[in-house]
C-alpha cells in the first residue's frame, strides 16, 4: 500500500499540472490572437503597398511599408507560429504526464477510500469552496477536472455543486 506522502505528492503534482495547463492554454490563445491581428495587418499593408505603388508614391515611402510588411511576416513565421507549436507540444506532453500520475493517484485513493481522484484546477474567473465543494463561475470562467483510471466504472463521491454568477450591464 502506498504512503500518504506519496498520495499527497501526486495530488499536489496533478493540481499544479492542471493550473499550469490552464495558464498555458491562456497563453496559447493570446498568441493565436496576436497571429490573427498580425495576419490582418499584413493584408492591410499589402493592400496599402499596392495602392501607393499604383499612385506612384516615392520609392522611399513604398520601401518603408515593405520593410514593415517583411518584419510582420517574419514575426508570424519565426516567433508567433513557432511559439504556438511549442505551447501545443507542452500542453500535450503535460496532459500525457498528468494522465499517468492520475492513474497512479487513483489507484492509491481507490485502495484507501474506494473513490476515484478528483483534482480540480480553476482559473481567475472561477472559484472553488473546498469545504462544501461549490464551484462558482464568473463570465469566461474555466475549470478542469481530469479523471484518470484504469477502471471501467467507479463511484463519484465529489458531490460538487456548480453555480454561475451574472452581473448586470455596467457592473
Amino acid at each position: 500500500m502506498a504512503s500518504s506522502g506519496e498520495q499527497t505528492h501526486l495530488r499536489k503534482y496533478i493540481e499544479d499540472g492542471i493550473q499550469q495547463k490552464i495558464r498555458l492554454n491562456y497563453l496559447l490563445e493570446s498568441y493565436k490572437k496576436q497571429e490573427e491581428k498580425t495576419r490582418e495587418r499584413i493584408i492591410d499593408q499589402s493592400n496599402l503597398i499596392s495602392k501607393i505603388t499604383f499612385e506612384n508614391a516615392p520609392d522611399k515611402k513604398i520601401n518603408l511599408f515593405k520593410e514593415r510588411l517583411n518584419k510582420d511576416q517574419a514575426l508570424i513565421l519565426k516567433i508567433v507560429q513557432s511559439t504556438i507549436y511549442e505551447l501545443l507540444d507542452e500542453i500535450n506532453e503535460l496532459t500525457l504526464i498528468m494522465a499517468a500520475h492520475l492513474e497512479e493517484l487513483t489507484e492509491i485513493e481507490v485502495d484507501i477510500g474506494g473513490f476515484v481522484t478528483h483534482a480540480i484546477g480553476i482559473d481567475t474567473n472561477a472559484s472553488l469552496n473546498s469545504d462544501n465543494m461549490i464551484v462558482t463561475f464568473k463570465k469566461g470562467g474555466h475549470i478542469e477536472i481530469p479523471i484518470g483510471t484504469k477502471m471501467s466504472k467507479w463511484k463519484d463521491s465529489s458531490q460538487m455543486t456548480i453555480n454561475t454568477t451574472t452581473t448586470k450591464a455596467g457592473s
